[in-house]
């Protein structure tokens, strides 16, 4: 979904927090009921202290007279659960605080309404907050000299408190946390001077973060949205499946406010995202559009080496095999999958099939494309591929035997130690695909 106008895309990323938060507003208590760990459950009977606050700052951002009373009267009540500058995960765990830095992921929301807000609170309920604050930054003191802070609460605590300095994000997660801290620091030059780093690792193209290191999680058949992603969204005015179709992330879009317009950097426009992952199982991922629906296909293989390139027509995977030959349990040293979010067919020689030798012509067949697969290897082996459902490494969904990929498996027969394969996929048919 793409908004037309700068000022659109701020108003759909409220309209999407509020559409999430209505949904679970109870009539009896008048809190939002949500059980973080299953947020797609029908039956929601826990009352999260966290997600709670971003309804409040949600409803003061309406700017609306009978949103902004029912903001404070759930503040008020909010405020009661506070145990020593930190609140329990849920409401029912009171007194107990499991999570010793979750007041300090309430600082963004207690920033804004106090920034924004001062005059609507009142001098009772402004005085309130400016105390918890203070109490909330002698907690955070006293917990970071015990133990470090994760980076999402540090770099929070740390714009809060004004001494936030450049950082340098891993991931997609990191960059969302960062980017939050950035906006309430208000320092102009290190927003700045971030945002161009923030603008190198998002592709706008694809609408996917495009930052190297250990494989993005996976969301069912989509790369998992973070922060970073409705940051970009917001900035951007292209706001993804991926984005849209998660209402806990959209639930948090309280907290994300848009950068200047002058802010409004070059992103990165490849139409094929090409990234290595030097750690975990998977080592390669794809991304690219067919018919603007993003596709995404992730390389197992947790040893031996490999390099990945783009072609003039489309993908070459090299890989390096181990000299160490698995035994029986990990004969499959190499898969490659593929998100099925759409109808896909793994062809044999044309025709559907599960499993294929080396010198048979794999293709992948959607709707709208014909990808064809060209395997080969320099050296004495015997390799055979199997076609199934599965799900990658990295996928974070688990519901059931649900499977969200097909997987494409070559196993090991025999070989000679050091077996060097070439896998190359053909992306021209994808009218988005493009050598840049």
């Amino acid at each position: 979904m793409f908004c037309k106008t700068a000022e659109e895309a701020p108003r759909k990323n409220l309209e999407l927090h509020s559409e999430f938060a209505k949904k679970r507003i109870s009539p009896q208590t008048g809190f939002l009921h949500l059980f973080t760990e299953t947020p797609s459950a029908v039956e929601q009977n826990t009352i999260p202290l966290l997600e709670n606050m971003y309804y409040v700052l949600g409803l003061f951002r309406t700017r609306l007279s009978d949103p902004i009373i029912e903001g404070k009267l759930i503040l008020e009540k909010l405020l009661a659960f506070e145990v020593e500058g930190n609140f329990p995960i849920y409401l029912h765990h009171f007194p107990s605080c499991k999570d010793r830095s979750l007041s300090i992921h309430m600082l963004p929301v207690f920033y804004y309404l106090l920034h924004d807000y001062r005059q609507v609170l009142g001098k009772e309920l402004t005085r309130k907050l400016e105390d918890l604050t203070t109490r909330i930054v002698t907690h955070a003191e006293k917990i970071r000299a015990e133990k470090p802070l994760p980076f999402s609460a540090e770099v929070k605590f740390l714009s809060f408190t004004k001494q936030l300095i450049a950082k340098l994000p891993a991931s997609s997660q990191e960059w969302g946390e960062y980017l939050l801290a950035l906006r309430m620091s208000e320092d102009v030059f290190l927003i700045q001077q971030e945002l161009k780093k923030a603008a190198s690792f998002w592709n706008s193209h694809l609408g996917v973060y495009i930052g190297e290191g250990k494989a993005h999680p996976q969301d069912g058949y989509f790369p998992k949205a973070t922060l970073f992603d409705l940051f970009m969204a917001v900035q951007t005015g292209a706001f993804s499946q991926q984005v849209l179709s998660n209402h806990t992330l959209c639930l948090s879009g309280s907290l994300v406010h848009a950068f200047s317009p002058d802010s409004l950097l070059p992103f990165q426009q490849d139409s094929l995202a090409i990234l290595s992952h030097p750690e975990g199982k998977s080592r390669i991922s794809f991304f690219w559009k067919e018919n603007g629906h993003l596709r995404s296909m992730s390389v197992q293989a947790p040893l031996g080496t490999h390099t990945a390139e783009k072609k003039e027509q489309g993908i070459k995977i090299s890989f390096t095999y181990p000299e160490e030959i698995p035994g029986e349990e990990n004969e499959v040293e190499i898969g490659l999958y593929l998100d099925a979010s759409q109808k896909v067919a793994l062809l044999v020689n044309g025709a559907p099939g599960s499993t294929f030798a080396l010198t048979d012509t794999v293709s992948i067949a959607t709707e709208n494309s014909h990808i064809p697969i060209n395997i080969s290897f320099v050296g004495e082996g015997k390799l055979y591929g199997q076609l199934s459902k599965a799900n990658r490494s990295s996928q974070t969904r688990k519901e059931g035997y649900e499977a969200y990929d097909w997987k494409i498996g070559l196993r090991t027969i025999q070989r000679d130690a050091n077996l060097k394969l070439s896998i190359e996929m053909e992306l021209s048919e994808i009218e988005t695909f493009q050598v840049s």
